[in-house]
């Protein structure tokens, strides 16, 4: 049986490889494994790569992914200096190319701010290049408008109403797209958090999702079978009522209603 090599086995053969290019003059990990928190076996790894410009192309080509480990899969060049690549394991690892300019050049709030932000580890920088980066760099804003809560709120409950309405008439397979997939992105992003940046009151920064709320989801989907389809909207709706009561709890009585009335519709399918 081949030798399945660990996520910190591999991360350590890309620095020692890296390392061996002279155009390269920095190594770091961003993301989740950049903070070191809430990290296990799955999770994939960001790597920030500073490489001179004239080694740039060689490695954005991606003819050094093999050196590293037999790859199970190399994803099609996407991103003009991005290489990604699954590894033993499905280790999913994320290589972004930078050029010494280029990071010099970085400040204010850009994409690199927001990798940087994320989490920042740096492996290799004999030339202090990174360490100088995390100083001068902060994270991009977010500017989706969060939107009133009960905007969502009234988004979910007609859908919930049309899935209801559809499994009524006996098209399962129209409701299960709803059921399955379009109910639980609309209670996602009930569940989604931004907090207003300050002195621009049109911007918001998104907050990290709890991870409680990923748990509510859990029961809400089901097979395309009528009686567990009812099921999974009834249990949505629980899901609902939590996430309101948290985030919302002001909500106007009057939606509300309108929202109790749906509910009862949906609890007395049959």
């Amino acid at each position: 049986m081949e030798n399945t090599k660990t996520p910190e086995e591999i991360i350590a053969r890309v620095v020692e490889h890296f390392r061996s290019f002279p155009q390269v003059s920095g190594i770091a990990l961003v993301g989740s494994r950049g903070r070191g928190e809430k990290v296990d076996q799955y999770s994939d790894a960001d790597f920030l790569i500073c490489v001179a410009e004239d080694g740039l192309q060689e490695l954005t080509k991606g003819a050094w992914i093999g050196d590293i480990e037999k790859p199970i899969l190399v994803f099609p060049l996407t991103m003009p200096r991005e290489v990604r690549v699954f590894y033993s394991g499905f280790f999913d690892c994320d290589f972004h190319f930078y050029t010494p300019v280029e990071l010099a050049d970085a400040k204010g709030a850009c994409p690199l701010g927001t990798y940087v932000a994320a989490g920042l580890k740096i492996l290799y920088d004999p030339k202090l290049i990174l360490q100088a980066l995390a100083g001068r760099v902060q994270p991009e804003e977010d500017e989706r408008d969060a939107g009133p809560f009960e905007i969502n709120a009234s988004v979910f409950w007609f859908n919930m109403a049309w899935t209801a309405k559809q499994i009524q008439r006996g098209d399962l397979f129209r409701a299960y797209r709803f059921s399955n997939w379009w109910l639980q992105q609309m209670l996602l992003e009930l569940m989604e958090r931004y907090t207003p940046v300050p002195g621009d009151k049109n911007k918001y920064l998104r907050e990290r999702l709890r991870s409680d709320y990923f748990r509510y989801l859990t029961d809400t989907f089901g097979p395309m079978d009528r009686e567990a389809m009812i099921a999974g909207l009834k249990k949505c709706a629980e899901c609902f009522w939590i996430v309101q009561g948290e985030l919302a709890p002001d909500l106007d009585k009057g939606l509300l209603d309108q929202y109790r009335t749906v509910e009862r519709l949906v609890l007395d399918l049959r």
